[in-house]
């Protein structure tokens, strides 16, 4: 038995890393392009981008964790079902339950890390990513102005800056009806993200009704509202996510002496549902994994991939509109996904093997017998 288990082991432990990798390079691609346009002024880019995703590796991995578990077991469950070894255990005497021990172990050790990870680590990276783009926001890490080329820095300013003397730099400004250019020029950001320009030794254009006013001017601070660096707008819910386990607790005591709303109850309440589901991923993989007698299957597997999703969709909604009473509505949720997971698990295993995959089989000929009669009406006309 001892052996067995290995051999299980290491199938799932081969199937668990490759799906997390997968996952959290796709995710790290696809949020690649914003996080880049966030750092595209800044002197270095690179490492703050590197930076940023790591800051971000917590969130990928709380997506991956639940999917990863469950495609590892549910690949397990099928390669050795299509390889005949699926079929000997059970012909040992083996029961089921005891053949999905180490599936059952696995999911526990995926819960613990699911919980650590929403409870601490993904708070704690979603705070480090909003500092990184704050920072960058107000110029902490320097602003990558383009040298000779015009910059539209908000809706009525262009800036152009050009290499000066003594290792400084010129600049032309147009912001409005105004027209600047000096000698000198130096570029920041103060606190509310606004471009901040210390002009010396210039002359100021003022265009009035087609009459242009010419001056000079020894120093001249002129402040640009930036639109691009408007902070992003943080809702109740998204502003829970960033507290951890132990921050929630005051909050939460709070809650429970004064009634009413209680948004930090159910965010508390979310991850732990969250954590927990991936308890029934095991069953859930062993209901959809086993295909038809004679035939590859798979179709079915993607159905779990589905219900996973849709888990943590239903579970942030009742965290948003039902925080008024989040003990009774966590409590209702948790108890419709056991309800539904159980049934489900039941109908299929009263069925044949590969009951799902045979009815998407099914399905999918009915779809395409409902397009080849028009087809067939319609060959005559274009022949």
């Amino acid at each position: 038995m001892r052996t067995i288990d290995r051999y299980l082991s290491g199938m799932l432990l081969r199937g668990y890393a490759t799906v997390v990798v997968a996952i959290v390079v796709m995710l790290a691609l696809e949020n690649l392009p914003r996080l880049s346009k966030a750092f595209e002024h800044v002197s270095a880019p690179l490492p703050l981008l590197g930076a940023s995703l790591l800051a971000l590796l917590p969130e990928y991995l709380a997506i991956a964790n639940p999917v990863a578990i469950y495609l590892a077991t549910a690949w397990t469950i099928r390669s050795l079902t299509l390889r005949g070894e699926w079929q000997v255990l059970a012909a040992t005497g083996m029961r089921p339950a005891r053949a999905m021990m180490m599936p059952v172990f696995a999911a526990t050790l995926a819960t613990g890390l699911q919980l650590a990870v929403r409870a601490d680590l993904q708070p704690r990276g979603e705070r480090r990513l909003d500092s990184l783009l704050t920072a960058a926001r107000v110029g902490a890490f320097g602003i990558d102005i383009p040298l000779g080329r015009v910059v539209a820095v908000a809706e009525d300013t262009d800036l152009l800056v050009e290499p000066g003397v003594d290792s400084g730099f010129r600049a032309f400004i147009r912001h409005g009806a105004q027209t600047m250019t000096a000698e000198r020029a130096e570029i920041s950001r103060d606190a509310d993200g606004a471009l901040v320009v210390l002009l010396t030794q210039g002359r100021l254009v003022v265009s009035n009704e087609g009459q242009l006013r010419a001056t000079t001017f020894g120093r001249l601070t002129l402040k640009i509202d930036d639109r691009t660096a408007a902070p992003p707008a943080v809702s109740p819910a998204d502003r829970m996510d960033r507290l951890t386990f132990t921050e929630l607790w005051p909050l939460i005591a709070h809650e429970t002496a004064r009634g009413g709303r209680a948004p930090a109850t159910s965010s508390l309440l979310a991850r732990v549902q969250n954590a927990l589901f991936c308890l029934a991923l095991p069953w859930l993989a062993l209901a959809f994994a086993v295909p038809p007698r004679r035939s590859a299957g798979g179709p079915a597997i993607l159905l779990g991939v589905v219900l996973i999703v849709v888990n943590l969709r239903t579970s942030a909604l009742v965290e948003q509109l039902f925080s008024d009473m989040p003990v009774g509505s966590a409590a209702v949720h948790v108890g419709a996904w056991v309800l539904c997971v159980v049934a489900l698990i039941r109908t299929v295993s009263s069925r044949e093997e590969g009951a799902v995959d045979r009815l998407i089989g099914d399905i999918g000929a009915k779809l395409a017998a409902l397009r080849s009669p028009r087809s067939r009406r319609l060959s005559p006309v274009l022949a």
